[in-house]
């Protein structure tokens, strides 16, 4: 005998349902063939505590790098001035120097 859709769908709906399957006439309480799965630990909020952490650590990570690379720029700017302001100081002593020298050879 061939069986039809609905008694597919109801074997599939007791199995389901944790009810094994018997034969059409007679039921039993035979032990449930899904077990108790689901019925364990949730890991959903720790994965969701894991994924929140995960992401506030790298936006920290890249705030704290991006505010360490502004200071370092800034250092490197002031280094740039620095270095300007040395070599003009350095360019007024050599001239202050040549005239020196020049002024004492010509004496």
């Amino acid at each position: 005998m061939m069986p039809n859709l609905r008694s597919l769908v109801a074997k599939a709906y007791r199995v389901r349902q944790g009810r094994a399957f018997c034969s059409s006439s007679a039921s039993s309480s035979a032990p449930n063939p899904i077990g108790d799965k689901g019925k364990g630990l949730n890991f959903t909020p720790f994965l969701d505590v894991t994924s929140t952490i995960a992401v506030w650590s790298t936006v920290g990570y890249v705030l704290q790098f991006g505010w360490e690379m502004s200071k370092i720029l800034k250092i490197k700017r002031n280094s740039d001035i620095d270095t300007e302001k040395y070599e003009i100081e350095m360019e007024r002593f050599r001239e202050q120097l040549l005239r020196k020298l020049r002024g004492l050879s010509e004496e």
